[in-house]
């Protein structure tokens, strides 16, 4: 099973999947499209827009986890009567793709190592020319061993592929009017997407630095799994503070 998953992981690198990145690196990596102008009143209130029927709770921390990024940024929450922006946040998944690749690799076989002996009596001879005795020799001689290329063999790996967009708009509570949006998009694998309460502080700290900013297009964007600024996050600080507490014990 090692093998197998060491083969597959490998052609998927070469083949340059994003989703390779984000499985396997120290990082989370998306892209980050983002239009608008910041403004100088920056109170606001969320006004979520996820699925009907997504746990309360799970809506509530996900809002959390927008309040941390925007407060970090220089916004502070009010109630919605008095907030300059409001702040709407939500996101969508694309249908799960099934993806097939194939991919050759190299076959080798092993060739053993073969001994052989080889014999030789010399005579002995005295200075009149009389044989007085005799004297063995035997040589060993090596050959073979070593690993020899036979040819490639064909394989096929198999894997689901999911699109999600998370929007982040902001609107002026007095016109109505759009004054920024930014898009965090990433086509991942449905696994992941399944966890998103893990990964959406990932998200929304790639898109940190463009927020209420213009990108001019997407833009690639990532952050380190153990980027210090996750510590804030619901959920996080529980697993920054027991990797502390380890620390300490070493």
């Amino acid at each position: 099973m090692k093998k197998l998953f060491k083969s597959i992981s490998i052609v998927v690198c070469l083949l340059g999947l994003v989703s390779c990145g984000s499985i396997f690196k120290s990082w989370w990596e998306c892209y980050v499209d983002s239009i608008g102008n910041e403004p100088t009143n920056k109170s606001y209130y969320i006004e979520d827009r996820f699925p009907p029927d997504m746990n309360p709770l799970v809506v509530q921390e996900y809002n959390k986890n927008l309040e941390v990024v925007l407060n970090r940024l220089g916004y502070w929450k009010r109630d919605s009567a008095n907030a300059d922006l409001k702040i709407a946040f939500g996101f969508n998944l694309g249908e799960i793709e099934e993806r097939v690749y194939t991919y050759t690799e190299p076959v080798y076989r092993y060739i053993p190592e073969s001994t052989s002996k080889t014999s030789k009596t010399t005579k002995i001879k005295d200075d009149l020319g009389n044989v007085i005795g005799s004297a063995k020799t035997t040589t060993t001689d090596k050959s073979g061993g070593g690993i020899d290329y036979v040819g490639e063999s064909m394989g096929t790996s198999y894997e689901s592929k999911q699109a999600i967009a998370i929007t982040i708009d902001a609107f002026d509570t007095k016109t109505q009017q759009l004054t920024w949006s930014t898009t965090i998009t990433d086509n991942t694998t449905p696994d992941l997407l399944a966890d998103l309460r893990k990964y959406m502080p990932l998200y929304l700290l790639c898109a940190e630095e463009y927020i209420g900013k213009v990108t001019a297009g997407k833009q690639y964007s990532k952050t380190y799994l153990d980027d210090a600024r996750l510590e804030n996050f619901p959920g996080y600080q529980t697993l920054f503070q027991q990797k502390k507490q380890d620390k300490k014990k070493k």
